[in-house]
């Protein structure tokens, strides 16, 4: 199983961060990678696996793995495959706009 898991700004943080954490003390045989800004590479636990969050690097973790983790918007474009799950964390007042949403989420068409 593969997750990837990204945080605002790129960052080792929230609710990603807790999944994160709570999964790898299991033990689990899963592989684990985070998208991360240059600028947060420090904020990582060392051996943590990062990746930046775009490119084609990002798309290709994104569209081959089993779970993602987010509590962000994923703002390059990528196809969620079969059978994948998107976990998202999202938090915030009733009057928040996520995602589909905002004006700025690639891939939305507005009518």
């Amino acid at each position: 199983m593969k997750i990837v898991y990204r945080s605002f700004d790129g960052r080792y943080s929230d609710n990603p961060r807790a999944v994160y954490e709570a999964l790898l003390a299991r033990g689990d045989a899963v592989e684990h990678v985070w998208m991360c800004k240059p600028g947060h590479a420090n904020e990582f636990p060392p051996l943590t696996s990062t990746i930046g969050v775009e490119g084609d690097e990002a798309v290709k973790a994104l569209e081959s793995a089993d779970l993602i983790v987010s509590n962000t918007h994923l703002e390059i474009d990528w196809d969620k495959g079969p059978g994948m799950t998107y976990l998202q964390t999202w938090h915030g007042t009733p009057l928040k706009t996520i995602h589909r949403d905002v004006s700025f989420a690639p891939g939305v068409s507005r009518s």
